[in-house]
Order: structure tokens, then C-alpha cells, then sequence
């Protein structure tokens, strides 16, 4: 045999092919990518941007005094919603109090205008019986009752305002409310029987709500001495705590007139009293403190019929688990 060599190549046509078809698959990929990007980053800038215009009109807006301008929510929960969100809240915290402001300002300057001028005529009454050597002594008594009344009016004015603005949620801690009712009738009991009324209680076991025990206390002693103080003698008044699911419901009632049905929501302003309430004491805040009072506890009121008389009934949330 001669001496030969048989030599076999494969071609690399198949492969550079194939390679060239790999990067402009791979070309065109990143192609369709950085387009993508660029939408999806160019609709996000645009929606950032409205949603930060819309939030500096608003701001303006508020630094005009307008304080019932909102920041936008979309309810998407991303980062700005919850900035939003936040943001809105502090703006609601603050319109209330410079509402209940205005309010009481309100309030002094249209119910406050006759107790003054009750004061400025008794003082010149005494001025004129001092100047002719007559004994101004009942007048000046009149001016001091008076000044008490404005007093008191300014001074339950200012605890409205200041329990309607939330000042104090933060004293909330857990309270019995059945021994709390029970603790205030208790005390109530002989001031009633002394106008001639019988007060009565019921309470069934610990009954836990959170709130502040100094307003609820108060607002308690208001409603017993409401209904001593505008009720008849004879008048019977009774209280009760019972347990209503995941509610405690606290109630008072007593047998006397009651309040008309056109009258219940209007009792619940400052200042605001029944035509046939206006010959006895008071300032016509005391039901005005309770409804503050239930509304920062985020109880519900009720004002309601007894047949006869008034009941008037506050429903707490419950809390358990408390020792």
C-alpha cells in the first residue's frame, strides 16, 4: 500500500450561523428591554410628578388656611400613600382643634353677651345706690353670682374645646365602668333624696372599657344632676351598667318631663337650654360635656324615651382580659 492520508473537516458554517442568529436574538432582546424600561420608567416619572404637583397644590392650599385640603390617596398603600395617609390625619387633628376654637369664640360672644350685661347693671345699680348712701349689698351680691355663672361658663367652654381637640386620649387606661357608676350614685344618692327624688343603681360585676375616669366620672355626676336639677320632686332616677355583647351600655333615667324629640340634638349644643329650663341654674353645657366626652371615648349617645321622662344611654367598647 502507498502511503496516503485521509483528512476529513467539518465546516463552521452550521455554528456561525447559529452565533450570528444568538446575538441578534439577544440584541433585539435588550433592545425590547431598555424600550420597556424606559416606558414603564418614563409612566412612573409621569405619575410621580402629578401625584407631586397635585400634592404642592394642596400643600399651598393649606398654607393659605385652607385646612380641609386632603393629600391624594390611591389606595395603591405604596410609600407616598402612606406619607398621604399620615399627613391627613395630623391635617384632621388640626382642623378640629382650630374648629372647636372657633367654636367656643363663637360661643362667648353670642351666649356670654347677657350674663355681661346682667353684670355691667348690677354694678351700676350698686355704683348709684353707693353714690345716694343706699347699702348696695344686694347688688353686689347679684354681680358676684353673675361673675361666678361667666366663670364657670368660660371654664366648661375651655374643657369642651379642649375634649373635642383629643387632648386627652392620652390618659386612657383600662376603667371599671360598673364600679365608676356605682361610686358616683353612691355619692348622688343623699343629694337627690335631699330634692325630694330617690336616685337607684345596677350593676352586674367588673365591666372594663378604656377612657379617661375623670371625664367619665364627670360626665356621670352631669347627667345624675341634670335630672335633679330639671326634675319635679319625686322624680325617680335610676342607673344601670350591663354587658351587650362586645359592648358595655351605660344608662340613666328618670320620670320627669323628658325632652321633646325636636330638642334632643339641639340639647347637645353649648349653651343651648329648653325654653323651660331657662328659670333654673346652669349654663347649658352639661350635656354638651357628655356628648364631648362619649365622642372622644368613641362611645355612641342616645337620647331617648323612659315613658315617662328621658333616658339617655352611652354604649362603650368592651375590653376583656383585664385583671
Amino acid at each position: 500500500m502507498g502511503h496516503y492520508s485521509l483528512t476529513v473537516g467539518l465546516s463552521n458554517a452550521d455554528q456561525d450561523v447559529l452565533q450570528a442568529d444568538v446575538l441578534a436574538s439577544f440584541g433585539w432582546a435588550a433592545l425590547a428591554a431598555l424600550l420597556a424600561a424606559l416606558a414603564v420608567g418614563t409612566d412612573l416619572a409621569v405619575r410621580v410628578q402629578a401625584r407631586m404637583t397635585v400634592t404642592e397644590a394642596t400643600a399651598a392650599r393649606i398654607a393659605q388656611g385652607d385646612l380641609s385640603a386632603r393629600l391624594p390617596i390611591t389606595g395603591k398603600g405604596d410609600d407616598l400613600d402612606r406619607v398621604s395617609q399620615a399627613v391627613n390625619a395630623a391635617l384632621e387633628r388640626l382642623a378640629s382643634v382650630v374648629e372647636a376654637s372657633q367654636q367656643v369664640s363663637s360661643d362667648i360672644a353670642h351666649d356670654l353677651r347677657t350674663p355681661l350685661n346682667r353684670l355691667r347693671i348690677n354694678l351700676l345699680e350698686a355704683a348709684q345706690k353707693l353714690a345716694s348712701g343706699e347699702n348696695p349689698e344686694d347688688d353686689l351680691t347679684a354681680a358676684l353670682a353673675q361673675g361666678e355663672t361667666i366663670d364657670q361658663t368660660f371654664t366648661a367652654l375651655l374643657r369642651i374645646a379642649q375634649i373635642e381637640a383629643g387632648a386627652r386620649r392620652e390618659k386612657f387606661a383600662p376603667v371599671d365602668l360598673a364600679a365608676l357608676v356605682a361610686d358616683v350614685a353612691d355619692v348622688y344618692a343623699n343629694v337627690a333624696e335631699d330634692a325630694g327624688s330617690s336616685l337607684a343603681w345596677e350593676t352586674h360585676g367588673p365591666m372594663w372599657v378604656m377612657g379617661d375616669r375623670e371625664l367619665l366620672t364627670q360626665t356621670f355626676a352631669n347627667l345624675i344632676e341634670n335630672a335633679i336639677r330639671h326634675c319635679p320632686p319625686g322624680t325617680a332616677i335610676a342607673l344601670a351598667v350591663q354587658a351587650e355583647g362586645e359592648h358595655v351600655t351605660a344608662s340613666i333615667s328618670d320620670t320627669g318631663p323628658g325632652i321633646p324629640v325636636a330638642e334632643r340634638d339641639k340639647v347637645l349644643r353649648r349653651l343651648y337650654r329648653l325654653e323651660k329650663s331657662r328659670t333654673t341654674e346652669g349654663t347649658g353645657l352639661g350635656l354638651a360635656l357628655v356628648k364631648a366626652v362619649t365622642d372622644l371615648h368613641g362611645a355612641k349617645l342616645i337620647l331617648t324615651d323612659a315613658a315617662p321622662g328621658l333616658r339617655v344611654i352611652m354604649q362603650f367598647v368592651r375590653i376583656h382580659g383585664v385583671a
